[in-house]
């Protein structure tokens, strides 16, 4: 991957961390603001759904910018855009798609197909 590429995928990183950052804060805020007064049963239902909403966006976000910080250390590294399995190039496609993506497509599908072979024996009782 050129500089050029690495600079452009940083930048988009960079980007979407910053938005995902001040996403998690509204969501946090919040969470932790104290309940306030509700009308019946559902206004105190859609005011707990939206706490848990609220809670799991700012727990996604969390995972989210995990992996953009990871990202961002295989761009300093110079591993970033090469497959965690087969050392392959993971293309250009795929990374604008998913920009944190670790594996190429084959080896994600690979992975998908496994861990639905064992969730599968594991829910039907078979290993």
């Amino acid at each position: 991957m050129s500089p050029a590429q690495l600079s452009y995928f940083k930048s988009k990183l960079q980007d979407w961390r910053s938005r995902l950052l001040l996403s998690a804060e509204g969501a946090k805020q919040a969470i932790s603001e104290p309940d306030a007064e509700v009308g019946d049963e559902a206004d105190s239902a859609n005011a707990t759904v939206q706490r848990s909403m609220d809670a799991h966006t700012q727990d996604h976000s969390t995972r989210v910018v995990a992996a953009i910080d990871a990202a961002i250390r295989r761009i300093a590294t110079g591993d970033y855009g090469y497959c965690e399995e087969t050392g392959e190039e993971i293309g250009l496609r795929r990374l604008e798609a998913n920009p944190v993506a670790r594996l190429s497509i084959e080896a994600q599908e690979r992975a998908e197909r496994l861990a639905g072979t064992i969730a599968g024996a594991t829910i039907g009782g078979v290993i």
